[in-house]
C-alpha cells in the first residue's frame, strides 16, 4: 500500500482549487511588458468602465454624469423600478465577475453598483447617438472633444464591462425596440473606422460578442483570407474613406500645382487624437 506522500496532497488541493472560468476570462490587464512602451496608452483619459480603473481621482468627474444618465434610463421606462434593475444587475453578477482574468477586489453590493451604473451609462449613451445623435447642451454628447475622448476609452482592453450586462439592461429598457443593441454600438463606433461600409448582416451576433472591444475587433479588424471579397466583388464595395478628385472638387477641395518632386498632396495641419498611433492596424 503507498503511503500518502504530503507533495501530492498540496498539489491535488492547487489542481482542486484551480480557476475553472479560464475560458470565459476575456478582460486582461495589460502586460506590463506592453505598458513599458507607452503606459498611457493603455489608460483611460476621462472614463472609467468596469473595475480595474474605478476609483482614480483623474476619473471621477465622469461619475457625476453616470448619475444622470443613470435618471435619464430610468425613465425610458418608468413601469420598471430601479430596484428590478439593481436585482438583474445582482442575478448577473458571478457571470459577469468570470468575465475578468485577474481577481475583483470590490464587494459585492460595490461590483453590483459598478455593473449597474456603468451599464446604464454605455447603453443610455449608445441609444442617445443612435436615436438624436449629439446634442447641444449635453455635457457629454454636445461636446465633440468629450465624446470621441470617452469613445476611445470604451474601446480599452481593461475598461471593458461583459456584454451580456448591456444586453440585459437594454431589453429590460427597450423590449420594443426594432433595431437590436449589437447594431446600435456597432453604429456608435462606425465612425472611428474609415474604410468599406459595415453591413447590417455583417455584424457579429449578440451571442458572440463578449464586450464593445471584441464587437469592433470583429466587426472592423478581423480579417481573414476566407471572408476576404473577390476581386470581382470589391469593385462593387462603396467605400467611405477617399473619395475621387471629381468629388472632392465637387465639395469645394481645391488642387494645385506643386512645385517641390517629392509629396502627392498638401493639407493643413489639424488635431489628431495623441494615441492615434497605437490604434493602427497593420
Amino acid at each position: 500500500m503507498n503511503r500518502r506522500d504530503p507533495l501530492s496532497d498540496q498539489i491535488q488541493i492547487s489542481l482542486q482549487n484551480l480557476s475553472t472560468n479560464q475560458s470565459t476570462c476575456s478582460i486582461f490587464k495589460v502586460p506590463r511588458v506592453l505598458r513599458s512602451v507607452n503606459d498611457r496608452a493603455y489608460e483611460p483619459e476621462m472614463l472609467s468602465i468596469g473595475p480595474y480603473h474605478r476609483g482614480k481621482d483623474d476619473l471621477k468627474m465622469m461619475e457625476e454624469h453616470k448619475m444622470h444618465y443613470l435618471k435619464m434610463f430610468l425613465q425610458r421606462r418608468p413601469e420598471n423600478s430601479l430596484t428590478s434593475y439593481v436585482a438583474a444587475m445582482r442575478g448577473l453578477k458571478e457571470r459577469a465577475s468570470r468575465y475578468y482574468h485577474q481577481p475583483v477586489s470590490l464587494g459585492t453590493d460595490a461590483f453590483v453598483e459598478m455593473l449597474l451604473l456603468d451599464g446604464c451609462f454605455i447603453v443610455e449613451l449608445i441609444c442617445k447617438i443612435a436615436t438624436s445623435g449629439p446634442k447641444q447642451g449635453d455635457p457629454v454628447t454636445g461636446n465633440i472633444l468629450v465624446l470621441s475622448t470617452i469613445s476611445y476609452d470604451m474601446l480599452l482592453v481593461e475598461n471593458q464591462l461583459p456584454f451580456c450586462v448591456l444586453l440585459k439592461l437594454f431589453s429590460m429598457a427597450m423590449p420594443n425596440e426594432r433595431d437590436p443593441f449589437v447594431s446600435k454600438a456597432s453604429g456608435f463606433f462606425k465612425w472611428m473606422f474609415p474604410g468599406s461600409r459595415l453591413e447590417r448582416n455583417n455584424i457579429i451576433s449578440s451571442q458572440e460578442c463578449k464586450h464593445l472591444l471584441d464587437l469592433v475587433y470583429h466587426n472592423w479588424l478581423l480579417r481573414s483570407p476566407d471572408v476576404l471579397p473577390r476581386e470581382s466583388e470589391a469593385k462593387n464595395i462603396k467605400s467611405e474613406f477617399i473619395r475621387s478628385a471629381k468629388e472632392l472638387k465637387e465639395a469645394g477641395i481645391k488642387f494645385g500645382k506643386q512645385e517641390e518632386s517629392y509629396g502627392l498632396f498638401q493639407a493643413y495641419s489639424c488635431l489628431i487624437h495623441k494615441d492615434v498611433r497605437t490604434k493602427a492596424v497593420d
